[in-house]
Parts: structure tokens; C-alpha cells; sequence
């Protein structure tokens, strides 16, 4: 292969070796040994600048920690150099290819005759500069000086962020810098051929002594070569002579090897010109492998697998753009957080020691330390001098990264503890990195977010109860359980109100499976709590929080639909400047959803909204049989949203099941979502989004899954509705495995209209055995139209044994414990078979707020009895719940309500907390920036063109002279030269633009025949 082909073809391999990120392979401790930007989002390695600033940052923070990275470092660069010298410049450097492309415009070769003979080779020592100043600024200032004026950073790194991820990023106020430096960089690498190379390259500097001793080189033969320095008019490094020394400014690229027509030079190994030399290369090798080696065991290549793992916003100059919402946690929780949780949200403040945006936002936080100090725990971690628990907790909030690949610091999360149904769940709010300019506005929003999460944290405190709503539709909730012999009165009054465009209402049902029962059940007891409700409530309860007072009971339907009428007619109503809109989407098997609100008002409007999924028509039915009105499904909007003067905003949110509800159970034209907003606790609007349509016919199955013995019958209860205005006439099937017999109570039904009916459908096994699950899949289509039909799935687990654990005697000890003590709970659990496991699930409470919740495995202590011990999660807890979950082997599972005992509570004697600051000189910045600008005015004012001295009369002008060695192609005239061939090179020299036309005209004056 030739080189020019092998050389292109190494650069893309480096390059597609450099991106591997792209394929998905995470960051690396690994350093580059050319120019790479570590920030890039696809890049797997380290730039080498970044890390000898962070190297000579960290040895005075942590002198071994510095040490390490530094010898790992200069070790790798060193024997990279000893065994290739520069040749990375040449065949690996990304930008080294740029500067090659670039050659290509022609605008180098024009401009390249002009610096030659004008420019002082010395300046090619500014790189060396240039990296003598790297470690200097970064010591000096303890800050990554270089990495935010970096160009390379800005091509690599910067450009790639923004056009492939700018939803995420945003500029940060050191971007108009990084755009200049790639500008000059621009300008540079086209202007000059390899100019960064020649001039300013830090990382070229440190590898081009290594010419001098480094296995790898090219060599001239002087025996074939014809003197004709086409060798040295092809170099992109200027070099003079080639070949016959080494010289640190060769790359290696071999395109002199390519040009020359002889032979005469050869680019590979070369051997050592004497024993002194061989001695002197081992030594070298040794002493790199060996500063290597030490850097890898002292931890240099870890610390910089770290510093790697998080993008710097310095080399970005950008800064991280996230929502702010908040998450539900998942994995283990850091006890730092837990232990806290219980009486106060935390607030934690992530760092680490080299990063200017956490330098920039450090006065904020202080600010608002100082602030919300007294009911906020503020937790600051430096991640580079963290404990392992502390480390780890920064990967259970980065929502944005991961483990392997961070995602930028500062990082702030707040995390607090809210009720999901019965039991406080941990929900956090992370928010990422900013610079100066955005200091004060970043500081606003977690302001507001720490604000939100004092309000929330309390469990006990709902944003439902006497308010002045903005509209004339009042939002009711109705709580029912499926006995109450009450509820329909009620059922059938607000149906009434809501036909009447009198109220909107959802119905939470208390008993219902899954989320549904649980979120009832925790939101009525809120309500009765807010609202000072005392002993057992009853039903049916309806709250409506657009009036002063609250219903419980009614005598009577047209009673109740007077009391309630009443309770809506005597809300006093305010206007707003706000809408609501919005509409459902079927993405595929995904129920979407769009809240739309407008605000036309001159003013920022910030409200919090609620989104319930309700069933018009429910699965769930009341004590006289009939389906349970607006039913809640699911939650699926509750968050504090702010909507900008002018403008419309947009929330959307998915759904595709519950525990208890699938999508595929759903009939879209039976569903509705309630959206309620709150502004300063006062309600301004309900309304209920549904979609367009409805379905004919929608068929539901009572229980969808049941357990059944090997060769034994289960049976389904289905009811089929008809939402059309005429009767319809249906005929059923059913698609079962062929070891299943079916057996319907009827075979066809007549549903008259807007109207539904019950069937049953047994199902009894035939040669089925424990483990089998079999579905079944029952159809119900209109006899007269084969168009309208609908189905229903159902479920049967086979087991051996289908009867849950049974949980008995449930003790604790002592009787009655302090908010010290350790609690020990006992039970016993008896099945007809093995118990797989039995696990406690336990929190505890202020009078004000929960604990998140805890779940451990209860020992088998005797026989059936099983026994765990737990300590109250706060010293001023007044309340600690528990409840038991016990499985068997076939997966029968029993889970108890809640247990309470009571606390006494102990003073915990307070807690404080501090925070670090930076008194780093911000002087040392404004004398770099001033020495390099005072640099590069020299290098301006001392390479201009020097007017010519007075020539004699007798003398030749100087650009008609004739050619000093090398740059002259060919000797004087004499009998053994072929003036042909000499005239041949003296033209293609002058073609080149090698030769003035006095010197071309003078040259081949000498070889006129």
C-alpha cells in the first residue's frame, strides 16, 4: 500500500478508535496521544492537555493523587515518543487531518511563499511556550486555564454538542471565547499549511525531541540523491535537508518519501548510528515504561477514568439544559439521605475540585443555605475527596448520565418524601451545572423548587379545601367503596351536575385493586385530616373544593343533588387570564395526552395541575350493581408548571397500564381525563378532556386473572355494554388451548340500547399440570354487522396450590417504644405449602411527615413463626407503620394492611452543616490573557516584510541572484550536467512557486544550450 493511501487510511482509524463512544463503548482512563477534545460526546479517551492541568491542579490538593496522574501521563506520552516520536502528528491527529483538508483550498501555498522568506523559524518555538504554559496557568490558578480557550476543544468537543444534542446544552459564558479560538484557529490552519503544527501546538512540542532518539525516522541516501530538493518544496513542516538529520519539527508523514523520483529516502525503523545512542534509547524506553507503570499503580489511570466520566463544561463552554421536574427514586437509597428524609427534605450540592461552574455557583448556594438553612438539610459533596456512600449517591440522582458516564457537575438535587397510595415514596428533583451569567436565574429556579419541595414534603398538607375557584365549574371529588349502600344517591346527583356543566368530579374508589384503592384511600385520609374529620367518615363523601364547607351523606338523591347544587351556587369566583385545553392520542398501544394552557395575560402565571385518567362508565360497580361514575385510573399530571405571558403551554404525559388496569382493558371512548389547577392553593379551574369517538360495543372481564388446581374450573364474570342508540344482538366465542373445555351461561345476547348486559364463561382444564398459564381470549360481534365486535382477555395460573399464606398474631416488643428503640415484630405464617419468603415493609411519621419506606426479609425463627427487628427511622417520630408480605413457592402472595404503634420521640440535639468556599486570586487570569495578547502583537510587528538596503550600481538585485543551497535546483553549469534535464526541474520549480521569475530567468540563462 502507498503511503499517502496507508496514511489516510491509519487517520481514519484513529479517528473511528477516538469516537468508539459512538458504538457505545463508555469513556476510558486512556489518554490520547494527539489532539482530542475528552468533552466530545462520543470519545472514549482523554486529551493529554486536560489531564497535565488537572495533574498539576490536584498535586496541591492531593499531592500523591496528583503525583500518580502526572507520571501515568508524561510516562505514556514518553514511550509513545521514544518508540514513534512525532509520527502521531502525521498518521493519528485528528487535527492534523483538518489541517490536511484544509491544504486542499490552495490558499496556504500562496501564502506560505510570503512567510518563508519573512517569518523567523524561531517562532515555531511559541508551541513550546505554549506548553510550558499549560502546567504554569493551571498551577498558578488553579483552574483549567488552557481547556476554556482550547480551539481543538472547540471543534471536537463544542461543535459535535451542539449540533447533534442542542436540546441539552445551552452557551455558557465562556462560549464567545471558545467561538474566537476556533475562529483564529480557522483562519490559521487555512492561511499557513500545518500552521498549528508549526506554531502552537502543546502536544507537538512535547513530542518533537523525541525525534532525536525515537526508532522511527526518516533517512537520505546521499549516494542517489540528485540535490534536487523537490524533498524539501513538498514538506508541510518546512523542513531543510531532508533526512539527512532529525529534525523535531518532522511529522513523519512521508510525503517527502513520496515526492522524491530517486529513491533516495526511506521513512521506518532506523538503526542506531553508534552504541552510545542504543544505550541512550533503551535508558529512555526503560524510564518512560517504568513512569508509566508507577502512575498505573499509584492510580493515575484511575483518577483519570473519573475525570473522564464527567464532560467539562470548560471545554464545552456550554452549559447543561434539563427540565426540572420531579422523578421518582429508584435504588438503594444513601443513608446520608434516609436518615434525614424523615424530618426535612436534603438538598445535596455536588463538586468536584477543578470546575469553574462550580466555583461560579458556590455564592448561590451559600445564599440560599443561609436562607432555607433551618428547614432544609444541605448536604455538599466534593466527588473528588467523597467517601464510597457519597460517590455512589451522585449516581442514584444523575437521571441525565450513568455509573460509567456522568453527566456534569455542579449537579444540585432535592429530594423529599411523598405519599404513592399508602406508603411515602422518595421523589427527587436534579438539576445540572451553571455558569456566571446564568448564576442568579439558576439560583431562582432552585429557589422555587426548594420551596415546592417544603410544600409537598408534608404529607398531611393538600392543596384541596375552601377556595375561590376563577370559573363556574367546580371540581368534586366523590369517595365510595363498593358496598356502600349510599353512594349511588350521591353517584346520581353529580352525574346530574356534570350533564349540567355544574361541576367536573372524579370518583376515587377506596377498595379498588391497585393504585386506584390505595391513591383513594391515601387521599381521602389527607382530606380528612385537612379537613379536622374525626372517627369513621362513612360514605359517600364529597368534597367540593370550590366551596367553603364539605357534604358527607345524603337522604336522597334529588337531596343531594340540592345540597350540592347549593354548595356550587355559593363559591365566589375570581377571573384569570388562563384557558384549557387539550386532547388524547392512541400512540400506538400508548394512551397520550396533551394539556393545553393559555395564558393572555400581561403576567407570568404559575399553578400547579392535576391530570386524573378516569373511566366514564367504570369496571368497578356500586351496591346495586351499577358501574361506578369518573372512576379514577391513574394519576397522570401533578407538577407546578409556569406559563409565560402570551403563551400557550403544552404538558403531555403517556400511560400505558396499572397493576390493575391495562391499556387493552380501556374502551377510548369511555375515558376522560380530569385536569384540575391550583394557584396559591386556591383552585381556578377544572374541566375533563375526552376523546373523539366512542366505541360501539366494550366487553370487561371482572377479574381478568384467577388461579385454578390442575384439571379443576375457574370461572369468569364478564359484562358487555352497549353504547349504541339501538339494540344489538351478539353472538360469543371464545379462542382457548386445546386442553381447556369452555362452557358460556349463553351463547348469544341482545343488549337493548345504551345498555349492558353479564355472562359467564366457565373454563375447565383437561390434562393441565402446576406451572401452566393458559389465555384466553373471549369475542363478542354484532350479528348483523360483522364490523362492530370487541374482546376481552383473560387469565388462568395452574398451581397445586392456590390458597395465599394465612398471617396470624402479629406482636411487637417493647409495648411501648421510644424513637431510640429497636422494634422487634413477630408473626406467624401458615400455607399447605412452603413458604417462599416473608418480608416486612415498614416507615415511621412525625405528626407532620413519613419516612420513604423500608422493606427486609423477616427471619424463620421457630417452626412457622418469623421475626424482624427495626429501629424508627427519626428521634422524633410519634408513629411507626408496618405491614407484612408473605409469598409461598406457587406465588400466592398475602399482603396485610398496616400496623401502627405509637413512639415516644427523643431530642435529637440539632445538626449544622458548612459550606466550602474558594478565596482563589482571579488576578493571575487577566495577567495570561494579557502576556499571550502582548505575545501574539510581537509575533505581528516582527514578521512584517523589511524594506531592502541601497544596492550598488554593480550590484544584482537581490531577488536576481542566483539561489543558495538547498533552495537552488540544480548546480552551476558544467560538461557532465544534461541541460534538458536541468531546464525540466527549473521549470517545474518555478510552477511550483519555489522560483521568483528574476531567479527562473537567471537559473535557466545558466543551461541555455
Amino acid at each position: 500500500m502507498k503511503i499517502p493511501t496507508l496514511r489516510r487510511t491509519t487517520q481514519i482509524a484513529f479517528l473511528a478508535i477516538t469516537l468508539l463512544g459512538l458504538a457505545g463503548i463508555t469513556t476510558t482512563g486512556l489518554i490520547y496521544p494527539y489532539f482530542f477534545c475528552y468533552s466530545c460526546p462520543w470519545d472514549v479517551g482523554s486529551c493529554p492537555l486536560g489531564i497535565m492541568e488537572h495533574g498539576f491542579i490536584d498535586i496541591q490538593i492531593t499531592f500523591m493523587v496528583g503525583l500518580s496522574m502526572l507520571l501515568y501521563l508524561f510516562g505514556f506520552l514518553s514511550l509513545m515518543g521514544v518508540l514513534f516520536g512525532r509520527a502521531f502528528c502525521g498518521w493519528a491527529c485528528p487535527i492534523g487531518a483538518l489541517q490536511d483538508l484544509s491544504r486542499k483550498l490552495g490558499i496556504s501555498k500562496k501564502v506560505d511563499n510570503k512567510l518563508k522568506p519573512n517569518v523567523n523559524p524561531k517562532w515555531k518555538h511559541m508551541k513550546f511556550l505554549m506548553l510550558l504554559a499549560v502546567p504554569v496557568t493551571a498551577f498558578l490558578s488553579q483552574e483549567l486555564f488552557y481547556t476554556a480557550l482550547c480551539p481543538i476543544g472547540g471543534i471536537t468537543g463544542t461543535l459535535p454538542t451542539l449540533t447533534f444534542y442542542s436540546s441539552e446544552w445551552l452557551f455558557g459564558s465562556g462560549f464567545p471565547v471558545k467561538l474566537t479560538s476556533m475562529i483564529l484557529f480557522t483562519i490559521l490552519i487555512i492561511l499557513v499549511t500545518r500552521g498549528w503544527c508549526k506554531y502552537l501546538c502543546p502536544i507537538g512540542a512535547y513530542l518533537a525531541p523525541w525525534n532525536k532518539v525515537s526508532a522511527i525516522g526518516v533517512r537520505r541516501n546521499e549516494d542517489t540523491c540528485k540535490s534536487c530538493n523537490v524533498c524539501d518544496a513538498t514538506c508541510p513542516m518546512d523542513i531543510k535537508q531532508v533526512g539527512t538529520k532529525e529534525d523535531m519539527e518532522c511529522i513523519l508523514c512521508g510525503r517527502c518519501v513520496t515526492s522524491c523520483k530517486f529513491g533516495s529516502l526511506k521513512l521506518g525503523i532506523m538503526p542506531f548510528k553508534n552504541n552510545k545512542m542504543a544505550v541512550i534509547w533503551i535508558v529512555l524506553l526503560l524510564g518512560s515504561a517504568s513512569m508509566l507503570t508507577a502512575g498505573v499503580m499509584m492510580g493515575g489511570y484511575d483518577r483519570t477514568d473519573e475525570i473522564n466520566a464527567i464532560p467539562c463544561l470548560g471545554c464545552l463552554a456550554l452549559d447543561p439544559n434539563v427540565v426540572n421536574e420531579w422523578r421518582s427514586s429508584e435504588g438503594t437509597q444513601p443513608t446520608l439521605v434516609t436518615e434525614v428524609l424523615p424530618t426535612q427534605p436534603v438538598f445535596l450540592h455536588y463538586r468536584t475540585d477543578v470546575c469553574s461552574g462550580c466555583d461560579e455557583m458556590e455564592p448561590h448556594i451559600a445564599i440560599l443555605e443561609e436562607e432555607y438553612g433551618n428547614e432544609i438539610e444541605f448536604v455538599h459533596i466534593n466527588l473528588d475527596h467523597a467517601t464510597a456512600e457519597e460517590d455512589a449517591s451522585y449516581d442514584v440522582y444523575d437521571f441525565a448520565g450513568s455509573p460509567d458516564s456522568r453527566f456534569g457537575v455542579p449537579m444540585f438535587t432535592t429530594i423529599i418524601v411523598e405519599m404513592n397510595g399508602t406508603e411515602p415514596e422518595i421523589i427527587y428533583n436534579t438539576q445540572y451545572g451553571s455558569s456566571a451569567d446564568q448564576g442568579a436565574s439558576k439560583r431562582e429556579n432552585l429557589n422555587t423548587s426548594l420551596a415546592d419541595a417544603l410544600a409537598r414534603h408534608v404529607i398531611t398538607d393538600s392543596p384541596i379545601g375552601p377556595i375561590v375557584p376563577s370559573d363556574k365549574l367546580v371540581f368534586t371529588e366523590l369517595y365510595v367503596d363498593l358496598g356502600c349502600v349510599n353512594c349511588n344517591k350521591s353517584e346520581d346527583a353529580l352525574v346530574d351536575l356534570e350533564k349540567e356543566g355544574e361541576t367536573s368530579f372524579a370518583t376515587f374508589v377506596t377498595d379498588a385493586p391497585g393504585l386506584s384503592g390505595q391513591y383513594a384511600s391515601y387521599r381521602e385520609e389527607t382530606l380528612a385530616n385537612k379537613l379536622n374529620i374525626d372517627g369513621d367518615i362513612g360514605h359517600p363523601w364529597a368534597v367540593f373544593a370550590g366551596g367553603p364547607g364539605e357534604i358527607i351523606g345524603a337522604s336522597s338523591a334529588s337531596s343531594a343533588y340540592n345540597e350540592y347544587l347549593t354548595e356550587i351556587k355559593s363559591t365566589s369566583m375570581a377571573d384569570l387570564n388562563l384557558t384549557f385545553g387539550g386532547q388524547f392520542t392512541d400512540l400506538s398501544r400508548i394512551l397520550g395526552t396533551v394539556v393545553s394552557i393559555g395564558n393572555h395575560g400581561d403576567s407570568d402565571e404559575t399553578i400547579l395541575v392535576e391530570a386524573f385518567l378516569v373511566e366514564k362508565s367504570s369496571r368497578w360497580l356500586n351496591y346495586q350493581g351499577h358501574p361506578i361514575p369518573n372512576a379514577f385510573i391513574d394519576i397522570l399530571v401533578n407538577d407546578t408548571y409556569t406559563v409565560p405571558a402570551g403563551e400557550t403551554l403544552d404538558i403531555e404525559s403517556s400511560w400505558t397500564n396499572t397493576s390493575a388496569v391495562q391499556f387493552n382493558d380501556l374502551r377510548l371512548g369511555n375515558i376522560g381525563l380530569v385536569v384540575v389547577a391550583w394557584q396559591n392553593g386556591v383552585q381556578v379551574n377544572s374541566f375533563m378532556i375526552v376523546p373523539e369517538g366512542e366505541d360501539e360495543l366494550y366487553m370487561i372481564a371482572q377479574e381478568p386473572e384467577k388461579s385454578a388446581l390442575p384439571n379443576s374450573t375457574a370461572e369468569f364474570e364478564f359484562t358487555l355494554h352497549n353504547y349504541m342508540y339501538f339494540q344489538v344482538t351478539v353472538n360469543l366465542s371464545v379462542d382457548a388451548p386445546s386442553n381447556w373445555d369452555t362452557e358460556f351461561s349463553q351463547i348469544s345476547l341482545s343488549i337493548p340500547a345504551e345498555s349492558s348486559t353479564s355472562f359467564d364463561l366457565a373454563v375447565t382444564g383437561n390434562i393441565t399440570w402446576n406451572g401452566q398459564t393458559d389465555k384466553f381470549k373471549v369475542h363478542a360481534i354484532d350479528v348483523s354487522d360483522l364490523t362492530i365486535q370487541t374482546y376481552s382477555t383473560v387469565e388462568v395460573d395452574v398451581k397445586d396450590d392456590i390458597a395465599p399464606p394465612q398471617i396470624i398474631n402479629p406482636t411487637y416488643a417493647p409495648d411501648h417504644p421510644d424513637a431510640d428503640q429497636q422494634i422487634s415484630i413477630e408473626i406467624m405464617v401458615g400455607d399447605t405449602s412452603e413458604i417462599e419468603s416473608v418480608q416486612m415493609s415498614y416507615f415511621s411519621c412525625t405528626p407532620q411527615a413519613c419516612s420513604p419506606y423500608f422493606i427486609i426479609d423477616m427471619n424463620n425463627t421457630d417452626g412457622n413463626t418469623y421475626t424482624a427487628e427495626a429501629y424508627p427511622v427519626g428521634l422524633d417520630h410519634t408513629d411507626f407503620h408496618y405491614r407484612i408480605i408473605a409469598t409461598d413457592v406457587y406465588g400466592n402472595e398475602n399482603i396485610t394492611e398496616f400496623y401502627e404503634i405509637e413512639l415516644s420521640p427523643v431530642d435529637d440535639g440539632g445538626h449544622t452543616s458548612e459550606i466550602e468556599t474558594d478565596t482563589r486570586p482571579k488576578w493571575i487570569d487577566v495577567v495570561l490573557l494579557s502576556g499571550i495578547a502582548i505575545a501574539a502583537l510581537v509575533i505581528v510587528l516582527t514578521s512584517r516584510e523589511k524594506p531592502g538596503k541601497p544596492k550598488k550600481k554593480d550590484e544584482l538585485p537581490e531577488e536576481e541572484k542566483p539561489m543558495k543551497e538547498p533552495a537552488e535546483p540544480v548546480q552551476e553549469s558544467s560538461p557532465g550536467i544534461d541541460k534538458e534535464a536541468a531546464r525540466v526541474r527549473i521549470q517545474k520549480a518555478f510552477d511550483e512557486g519555489r522560483l521568483s521569475e528574476a531567479q527562473y530567468n537567471h537559473n535557466m540563462e545558466k543551461f541555455k544550450d
